[in-house]
């Protein structure tokens, strides 16, 4: 671990930043998260109420969480550096959630979901997390649970990077194997040998799907080749050809994990990190779509900060976290300890990139709710780890905050100044 500078802060000593009254935001939150599930409704309608113990592929008493750098680190080894570098254009790298440590913080059953349980629960512990793959949405249909064999929500961990046709999705679990082997044959899977003597599993080497399948008809593609690895590891892609490759990286050694943008990045992330997303300099800016008037004052933001704290240098790409307990409260919107991680070129950098970018939060407007990004997020500490900047907040609304921000290219705080 590289040693925090002299400079760190363990505690925000800027201006104190502005509140206002909190509101409900629960609803709106979760149905974002969620608005992938309308889609799903009458099959939901058509399941049956069961016991979590005939939906419940793992292991009794099961429990492989791996709190902070280890639990991405340990997925991103399967994860190829070309697949990291197409899906760089897309602006963010890939996605991660820790939903056993998660759940457990917040005393939300973990290992399988009581179909008669109060959804509220897990709802509001799963809308902070980035789970990128559609199956979560569908985590409370039986027939695609009974179908791929598992239960989305009572995994440990997952990461999902690319885009369509090019995705790589990894759950971790103590996986029941005869379980899921029965699972996948009754889906039309059939066994193929894969890199290394691993058996897969595929119904489509090629990426083709049938909307009639009961697991295509969620995820497409993107679960047509699993292969099962460590035992607690599942490796789905679209193509064998993507699938062999994840293997591939693991056994050659040229795999994200070993990225040294991701190693500076992760290895700064405490172990109750639950959830992360990185992201590429390319996701980083603000939305076209703003009046001239917006964007008038935006460049005056940028303007100022650079005149008083100096320009925001260029920087390799930035890594946003959540801390475990981080949910959607009825009564105050959003709860929890949110951070980001900036991978410069020097801790000189790194220093200028906290002071720029605690001049933006505290005097900049979000362009999404038009609202003080202070009254989103309060900038709770500051410090730089080698190169990298770290930054963390107490989160004031919305528990995806970091979500909607990089996804509604709301992230003016971050923007490198011109000519940087």
């Amino acid at each position: 671990m590289i040693q925090e500078s002299a400079s760190s802060r363990s505690a925000y000593p800027g201006p104190s930043p502005r509140r206002v009254d909190r509101r409900r935001l629960l609803g709106a939150s979760a149905g974002v998260a969620l608005a992938g599930a309308g889609l799903v409704r009458p099959l939901r309608a058509q399941s049956l109420t069961t016991s979590p113990a005939e939906h419940n592929p793992f292991q009794p008493g099961s429990d492989s969480a791996a709190g902070g750098p280890d639990g991405p680190t340990r997925l991103l080894a399967y994860v190829p550096r070309g697949l990291i570098e197409k899906s760089a254009e897309s602006g963010v790298h890939w996605y991660y959630a820790d939903i056993a440590q998660q759940f457990k913080a917040l005393g939300v059953p973990h290992s399988a979901v009581d179909g008669e349980a109060d959804d509220a629960g897990w709802i509001a512990a799963l809308t902070p997390l980035a789970t990128a793959s559609s199956a979560f949405q569908y985590a409370r249909v039986e027939e695609f649970i009974d179908a791929i064999g598992f239960q989305p929500l009572g995994v440990d961990q997952t990461l999902f990077v690319g885009a369509p046709p090019e995705q790589l999705t990894i759950f971790r679990a103590d996986f029941d194997a005869s379980r899921l082997e029965s699972a996948w044959e009754a889906s039309g899977y059939v066994r193929e040998s894969a890199s290394g003597g691993q058996e897969s599993w595929t119904i489509g080497p090629d990426g083709g799907f049938k909307i009639d399948n009961p697991i295509q008809r969620v995820v497409f593609a993107a679960f047509n080749n699993i292969v099962r690895v460590e035992d607690d590891l599942l490796l789905c892609a679209p193509t064998q050809y993507l699938l062999e490759e994840a293997l591939a990286a693991k056994e050659l050694g040229k795999a994200a994990s070993s990225d040294p943008f991701f190693v500076s990045a992760l290895s700064t992330l405490p172990a109750t990190t639950v959830s992360a997303m990185s992201v590429s300099p390319s996701g980083i800016g603000f939305s076209a779509s703003t009046t001239p008037e917006m964007e008038g004052e935006f460049d005056g933001l940028i303007e100022r900060s650079d005149a008083e704290v100096g320009a925001m240098p260029r920087y390799e790409g930035l890594v946003t976290a959540l801390g475990a307990g981080a949910v959607a409260t009825e009564g105050d919107g959003g709860a929890g300890e949110a951070m980001v991680r900036i991978v410069t070129s020097s801790p000189a950098d790194a220093e200028q990139v906290l002071a720029v970018v605690e001049f933006r939060w505290t005097e900049g407007t979000s362009l999404r709710t038009s609202q003080p990004y202070t009254d989103l997020m309060a900038i709770t500490g500051m410090s730089v780890d080698g190169n990298v900047a770290k930054i963390d907040f107490e989160q004031l609304r919305s528990p995806a905050v970091w979500r909607d921000m990089i996804f509604s290219r709301d992230a003016l705080p971050f923007i490198p100044s011109p000519g940087s």
